[in-house]
């Protein structure tokens, strides 16, 4: 009898602890799945604009994952430390892609302004919920 307990309660705790490891495990692959996803997308695009001969928009498309990924690194380790091999990397990174950040603000300002424009052109309101 009480080996019979010894096995359910040991099956039950087996059934418990895999629960828990793939509740676990399965954010984390969909997080990889979709930076995968994203990666592949991104390295296609940047694949066919150099096939067209654009290297301004594959260089742009670049410099913006560059500074995706340095502002990343940045706000989740802060900047690298000195003595560090990837610290000149980081630096020249953060160079490069210095305009990107208010390049973006300027053009979402510029988005909105024409949206506006546009909306009021054709006599059309946006009501808030």
């Amino acid at each position: 009898m009480k080996k019979r307990i010894l096995i359910f309660v040991s099956i039950i705790l087996a059934a418990a602890v895999g629960y828990v490891v793939g509740f676990k495990t399965g954010p984390e692959r969909e997080r990889q799945r979709s930076e995968m996803k994203f990666r592949v997308s991104v390295g296609l695009r940047l694949y066919q604009a150099l096939e067209a001969g654009d290297t301004n928009k594959a260089l742009g498309d670049v410099r913006f994952i560059l500074w995706s990924d340095t502002l990343g690194y940045e706000r989740a380790f802060g900047a690298p430390a000195g003595s560090d091999r990837f610290a000149p990397r980081f630096v020249e990174a953060k160079a490069i892609t210095a305009e990107v950040g208010p390049t973006l603000v300027t053009n979402a300002q510029t988005f909105a302004r024409d949206l506006k424009a546009l909306l009021a052109t054709n006599n059309i309101t946006i009501e808030k919920r």
